[in-house]
């Protein structure tokens, strides 16, 4: 179910609701535990890789995707910068860094992941949002090609709320720019990614997903689940999907609950 959040947003835009197909329940998990800080959600090879794609990896079934929401979108370019954008402007920002070997084209590609990214910008389109997927030139200046991003979004709408979220390697990105306190954050969603140290989480106390397969030989998730255990003194969550590899989150992350968790707490 979108968040309340959500929910105030489809309201001012009721057009869109008839308009864009939901498809709600093709994206909903199967949830196996829960803790306070964590989810153990059902991950199935040949349910949700070969029962969902037409061909595997590269292409879904049609069920999953809408393109009717490309009509929105556009691509920018700032200082050797690239990146495609859609929604409109108002109320959030989600925006997407790949990580090592990545490109924008890849996280903006209707088809791939089982459509799951189709999913984040019809959620963008829906709720008065926007979606924004850049190359990064390199990860030691990715913070400041980003943090030029977010401030160009907040320029005419300065109570915009900002999220990252980021893939594997992307996380540098990320965590290096949670470090920099100045840079407006509300939220941090990390893909099988990383976790920093205890001195630079406790810099702030914005809402932190992370969503991470349990046969992941890339990065590891024990001392991740072990980390996230350890938190208690502010809002982290994390999903992980039983026997999912390490691009598995990319595919089976929940956006619309996500976004929900995120939009759930307040930004200090």
């Amino acid at each position: 179910m979108p968040s309340r959040l959500l929910i105030l947003l489809f309201t001012t835009i009721p057009w869109i609701s008839i308009w864009f197909s939901r498809k709600d329940h093709l994206f909903t998990p199967i949830i196996l535990e829960t803790g306070s800080t964590y989810r153990l959600i059902s991950y199935s090879q040949q349910r949700d890789l070969f029962g969902r794609d037409i061909i595997p990896v590269h292409r879904a079934h049609d069920q999953y995707v809408d393109t009717k929401i490309n009509i929105f979108e556009t691509l920018g370019w700032h200082n050797w910068l690239w990146y495609h954008e859609i929604g409109f402007w108002h109320e959030f920002v989600v925006i997407f860094i790949h990580g090592l070997g990545g490109h924008r084209w890849r996280w903006w590609n209707d088809w791939s992941f089982g459509g799951n990214f189709n999913r984040l910008k019809n959620l963008a389109v829906r709720f008065n949002g926007r979606y924004i997927s850049p190359d990064i030139p390199s990860f030691q200046a990715g913070a400041s090609h980003i943090a030029w991003i977010i401030a160009e979004q907040r320029r005419d709408h300065p109570t915009k709320k900002v999220i990252l979220a980021c893939g594997s390697s992307g996380g540098r990105v990320c965590w290096d720019l949670y470090a920099r306190t100045d840079i407006p954050l509300d939220g941090l969603i990390l893909l099988g990614s990383t976790f920093p140290s205890r001195a630079i989480l406790n810099r702030r106390s914005i809402p932190v997903f992370w969503g991470h397969g349990t046969a992941d030989t890339s990065i590891p998730h024990w001392p991740l689940q072990r980390f996230v255990a350890s938190i208690n003194d502010r809002p982290v969550m994390l999903d992980l999907y039983e026997t999912g590899v390490h691009g598995t989150p990319l595919r089976m992350i929940d956006w619309a609950w996500t976004l929900t968790w995120i939009s759930s707490h307040r930004t200090q």
